[in-house]
């Protein structure tokens, strides 16, 4: 009785989805340069229809599919991301990138 309700309560939980899972990219330790550039990133424009995640990654030993986005949102962390990586200088033109 005890193996039955146990193999009950297994395949009832594996087929639930957890809930509120997602996976946060994080470019905050990321670098990234291009030689010889003439440019740099301006402003960074959001024209995605749905904003709530730029996709999913899968996870875990079953592959699991699991939403993908920025914990401070994708127009925040990829403006930082630029800001840090491709300094504004005068002499550059400035670039608006629109995703």
């Amino acid at each position: 009785m005890r193996l039955r309700l146990f193999a009950l309560l297994v395949s009832v939980f594996s087929c639930l989805p957890i809930a509120a899972q997602e996976y946060y990219i994080d470019l905050s330790k990321k670098e990234f340069s291009i030689a010889q550039r003439n440019f740099y990133i301006s402003r960074i424009i959001d024209a995605r229809a749905n904003k709530q995640s730029i996709g999913f990654v899968q996870r875990y030993i079953n592959n699991q599919r699991v939403y993908a986005s920025f914990k401070n949102g994708l127009t925040k962390d990829i403006q930082d991301f630029m800001l840090r990586n491709m300094h504004q200088q005068q002499n550059l033109y400035p670039v608006a990138m629109k995703i």
